[in-house]
């Protein structure tokens, strides 16, 4: 796990040089980060715990089908914890939950902090880029106008599965991080850091803040309550920023930054790494990256031009962690 840490290491160093640059500081005092390290290694002990439960399930299954035998649950569990190094999982269990802890917190101090960095706003010129992929039309605003997102459930649906993503992040992630085979999961973990750490470097030097705040007539009679409860949130701690930003203080899942965009870039790196899965998981994982692509630009969140953007991030993302965990293990299956 070592270049993650690096990278983590990294990018702090270089978040501390901006900030220094820029004239604030990052807030990482002791009532802001312990809370949210808490909720980040709850949710991921919990799931643990459910992933541990799900293959002792399993495989008492299997021995009562292959086996015709009745063993115990604790016997059971015996067998599946023998298959893993416990003590090792553990420990980087324990590494990753703070190495995501600290890259996304600084991730959130950069991101609410980007007028200071750079105070231009480039979503013009992501307008036109989109009128370049719709052939001369602008594609979000003739998506929102469609009379598809004119019926209330379907447009509720979108607003549901776009927040759908803080709920599946963490679940994913745990799943992917217990990923028997240890070089691959920490592949996902480098590539995991490295998307939050491309997306903040490429939204200051293009900062942009997404359709529905530039145009926000286009949304309004869309059925997305809670789209538009976090846009006016995050909307409202942006403009309070820009008013006071001596007094500002930090709050996690805020910032406007729509290019590109995170949630579909980490949606197209769950699917990158679940590639040789079974088919119906692959065909499922794209879809939902397909989904999201749409319910990111239907909701408002984002040009078409950020989610393709995130996809290209997270392929990137993932090419380099194959090239650093896994090409080694190519090379020795490869022999004869």
């Amino acid at each position: 796990m070592l270049p993650s840490a690096v990278l983590a290491f990294l990018f702090a160093l270089g978040a501390y040089g901006i900030a220094c640059c820029a004239g604030f500081r990052l807030e990482l005092s002791p009532a802001f980060a312990p809370s949210c390290l808490a909720v980040y290694a709850g949710t991921i002990i919990f799931w643990s715990l459910m992933y541990l439960a799900f293959l002792v399930v399993r495989e008492d299954l299997r021995l009562k089908r292959e086996e015709r035998s009745n063993r115990s649950l604790l016997e059971v569990t015996r067998i599946v914890t023998e298959k893993f190094s416990i003590g090792r999982m553990v420990l980087e269990l324990s590494v990753a939950i703070v190495l995501i802890h600290a890259v996304t917190v600084i991730h959130t101090n950069l991101q609410q902090r980007v007028p200071a960095v750079n105070p231009r706003v480039y979503d013009s010129a992501f307008a036109r880029l989109d009128r370049g992929l719709g052939m001369g039309m602008d594609p979000v605003a003739g998506w929102a106008r469609s009379s598809f997102l004119a019926v209330p459930t379907v447009a509720r649906f979108f607003d549901l599965l776009y927040v759908s993503w803080y709920f599946v992040k963490l679940p994913l992630v745990t799943y992917f991080l217990l990923a028997s085979n240890r070089r691959k999961a920490q592949a996902f973990l480098f590539a995991f850091l490295l998307m939050w750490i491309s997306h903040i470097l490429v939204v200051l030097v293009w900062p942009s803040l997404g359709p529905v705040f530039v145009s926000p007539e286009v949304f309004e009679s869309l059925n997305m309550p809670a789209a538009r409860k976090i846009q006016e949130m995050v909307w409202r701690g942006y403009n309070e920023y820009l008013v006071s930003p001596e007094e500002y203080r930090v709050s996690m899942y805020e910032g406007m930054s729509a290019f590109p965009s995170l949630h579909v870039g980490l949606v197209a790196l769950y699917a990158l790494f679940l590639a040789k899965s079974r088919t119906w998981v692959v065909w499922c994982a794209w879809i939902y990256v397909l989904l999201m692509l749409l319910g990111s630009c239907v909701t408002g969140w984002h040009y078409l031009a950020d989610g393709v953007a995130g996809i290209g991030l997270a392929a990137g993302a993932w090419i380099l962690a194959q090239r650093l965990f896994l090409a080694t293990e190519r090379t020795r299956v490869s022999e004869p």
